[in-house]
């Protein structure tokens, strides 16, 4: 099930999660959207089920052509976090 709720992680992983997600943001930012990617993509492997992440990473990979890999992320974000707002842009 895929939840913002990172309560399971220690506080090292919180951080390092912490850590991926802002450097992500800041390549997105720069539409860097391969390097935005991998940063995503090692916060997903802390927080496999992160909405915000996922939702991201969605992103990323629209923007690079990937876009049934794309649908797929969008989908099991709306199916898991209904409630997820970015999800519905």
């Amino acid at each position: 099930m895929i939840n913002s709720n990172n309560l399971e992680l220690s506080k090292s992983e919180q951080r390092l999660f912490s850590s991926h997600i802002k450097k992500a943001d800041i390549e997105r930012k720069q539409q860097q959207w391969h390097k935005a990617e991998g940063y995503y993509r090692a916060a997903l492997v802390i927080s496999p089920q992160h909405p915000l992440a996922n939702t991201f990473l969605a992103q990323m990979l629209y923007r690079q052509g990937s876009d049934e890999e794309a649908v797929d992320l969008f989908e099991a974000v709306i199916i898991a976090a209904p409630d997820f707002p970015l999800c519905h842009r």
